[in-house]
């Protein structure tokens, strides 16, 4: 396979992910609306959530939702950004210090990803209090945002170090 054809398959690979991740929020936010408005007929109407608290989930669907939008957020490079002297800088530094940054910004996100891998394995032994859900449910979110994040920093700087439109 030559290396058109190569990153060819991985930009369909990283669009399929990004389709996936996006049907992924689209579902949250739909449970969450049905989450919130069933609390609201249990308040006012009849019982539906028999007291549970069903806030507990819709936090959940909360840190599912930050963490995976941010992901997809940075791959469209639409995340915020403070950028007070890069107007004054000349093309080739800002470039430079681009690929610096995003470098650390990765490295750093490694690091949080190995960490927290014990996260979720502890989380895995508690459960949120008043549900069936472990404490693992929103560190598996925070984590598929974080993977997100590192493919989206990953493509970023190879499309500026490189040159190569990922």
């Amino acid at each position: 396979m030559s290396r058109a054809a190569h990153l060819t398959r991985l930009r369909q690979v990283i669009a399929l992910i990004e389709r996936a991740a996006a049907a992924l929020i689209t579902v949250v936010l739909a449970a969450m609306v049905v989450i919130v408005l069933s609390q609201f007929v249990d308040r006012y109407f009849t019982p539906v959530w028999g007291g549970v608290p069903a806030d507990e989930y819709v936090k959940v669907g909360l840190v599912w939702l930050t963490f995976i939008g941010f992901g997809l957020a940075m791959r469209a490079g639409v995340e915020v950004r403070v950028e007070l002297v890069d107007k004054y800088l000349p093309e080739h530094v800002r470039r430079i210090a681009y690929i610096f940054f995003d470098g650390l910004l990765l490295l750093m996100l490694g690091v949080i990803l190995w960490k927290s891998i014990r996260l979720y394995q502890v989380g895995t032994l508690q459960t949120i209090l008043g549900t069936d859900t472990t404490v693992a449910v929103p560190v598996l979110g925070m984590l598929f945002g974080f993977a997100l994040m590192a493919l989206a920093l990953l493509a970023r700087v190879l499309r500026r170090a490189v040159g190569v439109e990922i």
